[in-house]
Order: C-alpha cells, then structure tokens, then sequence
C-alpha cells in the first residue's frame, strides 16, 4: 500500500476548515496540497 504525505489528522483539519467556510484556496495553500486533492 502506498504511504501518504499527509497524515490523517491533517487530512482530518483541512476538511473541518473547508466545511467551516473558509475558502478552499486559502485551505490549500496552508496545507500545501491541491484543490483537487482537498475535494477527492
């Protein structure tokens, strides 16, 4: 199984602060992953 970069608890953070209404650019770039990666 492929490891990831980001652990689960970042993962876990970033999606909180998406649904909390920050703006997903804002959320990507503070934790240096893609868009598209955030909404997958």
């Amino acid at each position: 199984m492929k490891k990831t970069k980001h652990s689960e608890s970042e993962m876990v953070k970033a999606v909180k602060k998406l649904e909390s209404g920050v703006q997903a650019d804002v959320v990507s770039r503070d934790h240096e992953r893609s868009k598209a990666t955030l909404y997958n």
